[in-house]
């Protein structure tokens, strides 16, 4: 998923987003009048140390008050060997980020009691193969305690696929009792996507943007996906 700085921290007072490597050099700037000097000044000094401790080429920070931005910046670079800024609307891959868009879209589902989070998965997946079916319900998908392995204890050569990676629970192991014990699984997440994609019909991809980004003004998100194809195109 790649999403601008400005929407990010618009619509979920988020949290400035970096790649690593390294420079500084200072971007777009748009500071509303309710911005003090020495509060920029400590967010500046803030955003550049920790840019030069974690050797992050490119940044980009948005400060909300009282419900609203009153502070857009970009630091630093997009690109190194084009020296390209990294400005207020440069997308960021979010990487795991892109979890809590699929945690928020279940928590949806639950509102409208189109899914029971205490459920096993194999109620909205019927031909779903998992090595034990029953122990594995939607809640332990989200928190992380489903009992899958760890992504370390994981085959390395993930699947292309949503399709694919569902394909593996078959034969992948339950190795702690579910709801016990977090062990950070990444393709319990993918799970837990399908599970929406089957009740809803939709593409993960479809009902984030219809449910998720459209009601939230996101209109800068992209899904990598999509993203791809429209470089490509």
């Amino acid at each position: 998923m790649m999403i601008g700085a400005k929407t990010m921290n618009r619509s979920w007072c988020g949290r400035p987003l970096a790649i690593r490597a390294f420079g500084i050099a200072v971007a777009a700037v748009s500071l509303a009048a309710s911005v003090s000097a020495a509060e920029f000044s400590a967010s500046d000094a803030l955003t550049l140390r920790l840019m030069s401790t974690h050797n992050v080429p490119g940044a980009a920070l948005a400060l909300i008050k009282d419900g609203s931005i009153v502070l857009e910046k970009g630091y630093g670079f997009r690109d190194l060997a084009a020296q390209a800024p990294v400005t207020i609307a440069t997308l960021f891959n979010i990487g795991s980020i892109s979890k809590s868009f699929t945690a928020l879209g279940v928590a949806q589902l639950v509102d409208q009691h189109q899914v029971d989070l205490d459920a096993p998965v194999i109620r909205y997946i019927p031909d779903l193969r998992l090595s034990d079916p029953l122990a594995t319900q939607v809640v332990t998908l989200l928190s992380q305690t489903s009992g899958l392995p760890a992504d370390e204890q994981s085959p390395q050569q993930v699947p292309a696929t949503r399709d694919g990676i569902v394909s593996e629970f078959a034969s992948m192991p339950i190795t702690a009792q579910p709801g016990t014990r977090f062990q950070y699984c990444s393709r319990s997440i993918v799970l837990a996507a399908y599970v929406l994609e089957r009740i809803t019909d939709q593409s993960w991809e479809a009902f984030t943007r219809t449910h998720i980004f459209a009601p939230l003004g996101m209109t800068s998100a992209l899904c990598v996906s999509a993203f791809t194809r429209a470089r490509k195109g």
